[in-house]
């Protein structure tokens, strides 16, 4: 497995000037004042997520599959590690990122419960739902699923970046069980959802 993400790894470096510069837009909106940076680090997860989600073309490209399953590796072992790529690019990056910004001053702490929501929130909307549609109808195909999705998470993107809105959240996430509700639901998703893909997986004809 760790071979799949040092592959995986240098396949979203291919696109490092992409990436190089979505980095550079959060490091200006973090030193600006009055940068927006609860809406500029769910949008550099967004960002990282697709990324991840855009190696499985390079793993379908000219019969790509029949040659990586030669290596000793189960397609579940594959599986894990996609759902592991886009949990570290998506979620943990990104919130690590969301630390340095609170010991530079640039976010309250206070932030940090809402933006590991909006995290995971992502993750499991682009991991959970469109992993298992991308290995089961192709690339092609399931960037429709995905349309919808980005659409789908941009919307919530914006909406909860809104100052007036991050406000009102304030008071239901002073809740302690309202995060562990959240997580725990967000986990179920994702364990459904990986063993959707295995069983996709198990099933595909290479």
């Amino acid at each position: 497995m760790k071979g799949l993400l040092i592959k995986d790894f240098y396949i979203a470096m291919q696109n490092r000037i992409f990436l190089y510069l979505t980095g550079a837009i959060v490091v200006a909106m973090v030193f600006m004042p009055g940068g927006s940076v609860e809406f500029m680090i769910p949008y550099l997860a967004f960002m990282l997520v697709t990324d991840a989600l855009s190696t499985i073309s390079y793993d379908e490209f000219d019969n790509g599959y029949k040659a990586l399953f030669t290596l000793p590796i189960t397609r579940k072992q594959y599986v894990c590690e996609k759902y592991l790529l886009i949990l570290g690019l998506g979620a943990l990056v990104p919130f690590a990122i969301a630390l340095i910004a609170v010991a530079l001053g640039a976010l309250k702490a206070g932030a940090l419960v809402f933006i590991a929501l909006v995290l995971l929130l992502l993750v499991v909307c682009m991991g959970g739902f469109a992993l298992p549609c991308y290995l089961k109808f192709g690339i092609e195909k399931g960037r429709v699923v995905n349309i919808a999705i980005i659409m789908a998470t941009t919307f919530l993107i914006v909406t909860l970046s809104d100052s007036a809105v991050s406000l009102s959240q304030s008071a239901w996430l002073q809740n302690p069980l309202v995060p562990w509700i959240a997580c725990v639901a967000m986990a179920l998703i994702l364990s459904v959802s990986f063993l959707i893909s295995v069983k996709i997986m198990e099933r595909k004809e290479l």
